[in-house]
């Protein structure tokens, strides 16, 4: 059995199901002397329906041995194996045209007369959301005559849940691992922690304690946890770009939090832009676009990628290096750093400069711990939020958006409940943000949504 990397998983989830195995017993389980059948013929059927799961779901398949001839055939058991990421659920067995339920006697046959056959319909549990391939096959024998063998590799691919890496607002990445076999999300490096989960819900979350929670989209998950130091955003993805290639020509708007040494928080927008190798980034600058950005604050680097970790090192100061990775949602591309900065640690999130918000309403948490729905109304420049605490108290904001001068197209002002407290904001794909803008009441806050 070998694992897949991760690099190999694609955007779809596609599961080949197979029979992995079916053992000759005697009519009793016990080894009998073999009656000699030289001229006994079976033929064996696997259906392997393709099909989109999860973890949770049930698959089906179905084993047909089938006798056309010469003669019947007799010392015939079958028992159908499932293996690796599947639990057998339940077996049905259809025998001269008779269903017998799930029993230990189910697949005993003491013999097969000409032009019969033997249906075996399999429920199967999807166990786990772990990438693998597995040489199962299914076997048929007869005793003192032929054997009857077809190998049917099972694959998973893609499972939602699996090999996915976060970003957390903590300034950390883990990778994570759901398993709905015991309902519960681990993120390596927390003490080997898991914790456990129930839903989905209506608008499809699937909740932790404490209030915290996260949404699943083809490639995403994007939600909160606490993973020590109380609960904070993170955005967790699975298939990554892997050449500097991919970002030729691309520009990013980065929301950041940056979390101080002396616990106090900032948050800033840095424009981004990517050619071959060179990057540019405003830095020290409340400015939302390289545009707008004083020469002075327009820092150069030289890029380069190692194994789907993008480093930027700083020309003017080599000592100076960012790293990022870059995640794929479908057809967009999604700046994700996470890690130490020189006085505290970093969680920055970068979109596509041309984004746009879109009338929708999306779900998600925040920096504070909160979680709930943003509301967007890009035609009448408003906004609203309805978010909860772990106390299960509510907060709504109404705010309007505006265009931002000097901006890329689509990064939007917006003041919640009142003027003071003013945001950016940001959406493309299935993720939308909101970032305090500096000096206002809401500097530090960063929030993470997800359609």
């Amino acid at each position: 059995m070998s694992k897949l990397s991760s690099g190999a998983r694609a955007v779809t989830l596609r599961v080949l199901v197979a029979a992995a195995a079916v053992q000759l017993l005697s009519a009793h389980g016990c080894a009998e002397p073999p009656s000699p059948q030289p001229d006994a013929r079976l033929t064996l059927d696997v259906a392997q329906p393709t099909g989109t799961y999860r973890p949770g779901d049930t698959v089906s398949y179905r084993i047909t041995v089938a006798n056309p001839g010469p003669v019947g055939v007799n010392r015939v058991s079958v028992f159908p194996y499932v293996d690796y990421n599947f639990i057998r659920a339940s077996t049905t067995c259809t025998v001269h045209g008779q269903a017998t339920a799930d029993t230990d006697d189910c697949t005993m046959m003491r013999t097969m007369e000409v032009g019969s056959s033997v249906t075996f319909d399999v429920v199967a549990l999807v166990r786990s959301a772990e990438e693998a391939t597995a040489p199962n096959f299914v076997q048929v024998d007869i005793v003192g005559g032929r054997g009857y063998r077809v190998e049917t590799p099972v694959a998973l691919a893609n499972l939602p849940g699996a090999g996915y890496h976060a970003f957390t607002a903590g300034g950390r990445a883990f990778d994570v691992h759901v398993d709905a076999a015991t309902a519960g999300i681990a993120f390596d490096g927390t003490g080997g922690r898991t914790l456990p989960y129930s839903g989905p819900d209506a608008d499809g979350t699937w909740h932790l304690a404490g209030g915290a929670g996260w949404r699943e989209t083809p490639d995403l998950l994007v939600g909160t946890a606490d993973l020590g130091g109380g609960t904070q955003p993170f955005v967790a993805a699975r298939s990554f770009v892997t050449a500097t290639a991919d970002l030729d020509h691309r520009e990013f708007v980065m929301f950041e939090r940056e979390t101080l040494a002396d616990g106090n928080t900032v948050t800033r927008v840095h424009s981004t832009s990517m050619l071959g190798t060179a990057m540019k980034i405003c830095v020290d600058a409340a400015a939302p676009s390289l545009a707008a950005c004083p020469a002075a604050s327009v820092h150069d680097y030289y890029l380069r990628v190692n194994e789907g970790w993008f480093f930027a090192t700083d020309t003017a100061t080599p000592e100076t290096t960012l790293q990022f990775r870059v995640a794929r949602a479908g057809n967009t591309q999604i700046l994700l750093r996470s890690e130490p900065s020189g006085t505290g640690r970093i969680f920055a999130i970068g979109l596509p400069a041309a984004s746009n918000p879109v009338a929708s309403t999306l779900v998600g948490g925040d920096t504070l711990g909160r979680w709930g729905t943003l509301t967007l109304a890009p035609a009448s420049a408003s906004l609203h939020e309805t978010l909860g605490t772990a106390a299960g108290t509510a907060l709504a904001l109404d705010g309007a958006l505006a265009a931002t001068p000097h901006a890329p197209a689509g990064l939007f002002q917006g003041t919640l409940g009142d003027a003071s407290a003013a945001v950016w904001i940001t959406q493309q794909g299935p993720v939308a943000l909101v970032a305090g803008k500096p000096g206002t009441p809401v500097d530090g806050l960063l929030q993470v949504f997800s359609r």
